[in-house]
Order: C-alpha cells, then sequence, then structure tokens
C-alpha cells in the first residue's frame, strides 16, 4: 500500500509539473526476491531497469530504485505522446533527480533531497574533472552510458541545480517545444535562463561548491543503532544485533526487517546508511520493523560506533 501510495504521489507531481498526464498504457512491475534477482539482471552495478518497448519496469527494492524507474515510465510515456526522443542526459538525469525528493502534505510542491551522487560530482567539480556542459550534453548515447559513473551523478546535480532555480518546469516545456531546432536542449536551457550555456555551467559549479559534502559515511564515533543488515525488497533484514547497542536495547531481533526510520521510509541498506549518517550520538528516534507479516515501532538510541 505504501508503494502504491508513493507511485501515486510521484505519477501527479510528474504529470502536474511535467508531463500533463501519466503513462496510459498499464506497466508490469516486478520486485523480485534477492534469490531471483540475478534472473532478471539486478546486481550491485544494476538497482532497476525499465524496457518501454515490453512496458515491463524490474527494481531491487522499492524505494529510491523504484523512483527513478518510474520517473523513465511517466517519461517515457510523455515522449510517445509528443514523438519525441529525449538524449540520454535528459533521461537519466530526470530519473535520477526523482531516487530523493520530499512532497509537502499537499503533494503538489516537492523538493529534491541530496544523495551519494551529489559528492561525486562535487568531487569532479572540484578536481576539474567535468566535461564541459556542451559536451556532456550533446553525448550520444553510447558514449554517455559508457561514462555512466560519472555522468549520471553529474547530471542529477545538474537538474537538482534547475530545480533549485525553480526552473525545471519552464525549461522542460521549452524543450518540447524547441525540440526540432535543438534537440540537446541546450538552446532551451539558453532560452529559460537567459545567458549563455557557459555561464549556467559556471554558476552550476559555484552552487556545487556552496552546498559542500552530503554525510554519507558511518565513521568510528558517529552515530550508530548497532545492527548489521543486508537488503530486503521492502527494506533492510538485520543480520546481526550488536551487544549493548541501540538496537539492542529497543528490543531489535535479527530477521527484523528495517521498514522506516524516523517517519522516513527506508527501502535498502543504502537507503539504511543515508538514514543514520544524518542522525547524532544520543538521539532517540523511532524506527519502524516488520517482524514476520506484523509491524512494530522501536525507540531507538542512537551510540556511538566503536573502534
Amino acid at each position: 500500500r505504501e508503494m502504491i501510495a508513493m507511485l501515486a504521489d510521484q505519477a501527479d507531481q510528474m504529470a502536474d509539473t511535467l508531463f500533463g498526464s501519466v503513462q496510459s498504457d498499464w506497466v508490469f512491475v516486478l520486485v523480485p526476491s534477492r534469490e531471483d534477482q540475478k534472473i532478471f539482471e539486478i546486481d550491485q552495478y544494476t538497482a532497476g531497469w525499465y524496457e518501454h518497448s515490453r512496458r515491463m519496469l524490474v527494481t531491487a527494492d522499492i524505494g529510491a530504485s523504484l523512483r527513478h524507474e518510474f520517473a523513465h515510465v511517466l517519461h517515457w510515456g510523455h515522449m510517445d505522446r509528443i514523438g519525441q526522443r529525449h538524449p540520454m542526459w535528459i533521461q537519466e538525469g530526470l530519473a535520477s533527480l526523482y531516487e530523493e525528493y520530499t512532497l509537502d502534505g499537499t503533494r503538489k510542491r516537492i523538493r529534491f533531497e541530496p544523495n551519494e551522487r551529489h559528492n561525486i560530482a562535487r568531487q569532479l567539480v572540484l578536481q576539474n574533472e567535468a566535461p564541459p556542459w556542451r559536451t556532456l550534453l550533446s553525448m550520444e548515447q553510447v558514449r554517455f552510458m559508457r561514462g555512466a559513473e560519472r555522468n549520471y551523478p553529474l547530471v542529477r546535480s545538474m537538474f537538482e541545480y534547475i530545480a533549485a532555480e525553480n526552473r525545471l518546469q519552464d525549461w522542460y516545456a521549452q524543450l518540447v517545444e524547441s525540440w526540432h531546432e535543438d534537440r540537446t536542449g541546450i538552446r532551451a536551457m539558453e532560452t529559460v535562463f537567459g545567458r549563455p550555456i557557459e555561464e549556467i555551467e559556471r554558476d552550476w559549479k559555484a552552487w556545487v561548491r556552496r552546498q559542500g559534502p552530503f554525510d554519507d559515511m558511518i565513521q568510528t564515533g558517529d552515530a550508530s543503532i548497532g545492527v548489521s543488515a543486508e537488503d530486503a525488497v521492502d527494506g533492510c533484514r538485520v543480520t546481526r544485533v550488536a551487544p549493548r547497542g541501540g538496537a539492542a536495547d529497543a528490543g531489535m531481533q535479527v530477521d527484523d526487517v528495517i521498514v522506516k526510520i524516523g517517519g522516513q521510509q527506508v527501502r535498502s541498506t543504502r537507503e539504511l546508511l543515508l538514514a543514520i549518517a544524518s542522525r547524532k550520538v544520543g538521539e532517540t528516534v523511532a524506527i519502524r520493523i516488520r517482524r514476520g507479516e506484523s509491524y512494530m515501532d522501536l525507540a531507538v538510541t542512537m551510540k556511538p560506533l566503536g573502534g
């Protein structure tokens, strides 16, 4: 139910601000068990995929990976309706942008949250290793995908900046309007921002530097709940509970599945790490777990990670 509600909210938001309506065809969504993931080419490098010709979405978890692939579903539906095929940087940039976001109570206003991709993009900017926007935005699909490890973080960061400048909706509308004159999206960018692409890129780099690093690691002394865990599709299955840790004190057990921390859904070990990294030692947080088919909330106090 939570997964369906999440997808419905995302569909409404993307339809209202970008696409006008949602995908008109039924889409088959498959979330295989850990044991069956290899059958569908899901591994540590590929957490999900969407094949538009078969209207089939496969995802390792029902969190960030599903949100990413579902953005593809809606975008492809719109491209079908308008007879356009947007370049890979736009397809993957939009999908990556929707990996982490917060919707307000009305489900109308959205705030895109940083994730671990930000640190990669920031490092490339700081080391002057990010390709010029004019080059990146003009890349053919094969070349773009060959550099996916750096290109995905870069284009997500670019879309974060566009959204932070409140120009995402206008830029996409301009992209669609100017598609037949420029299929890279550069003209749309220059039109909406009112300046050359090189100047927009310069301002983006300054914005990236100002953001600082995103805390996506738990090191000795940092806040910890005191468990080891593995992905479990709907959350993180606890594989070990450290004695005298916060989780042990709260009654957490091996095989419990963590699904929410402090109101934030946690659907993978990656999301668990990000949720804990933002906490402080001594902080008590409500952690929702699934034990078998029952759910319960535990009050867990963060303790420092031991040496």
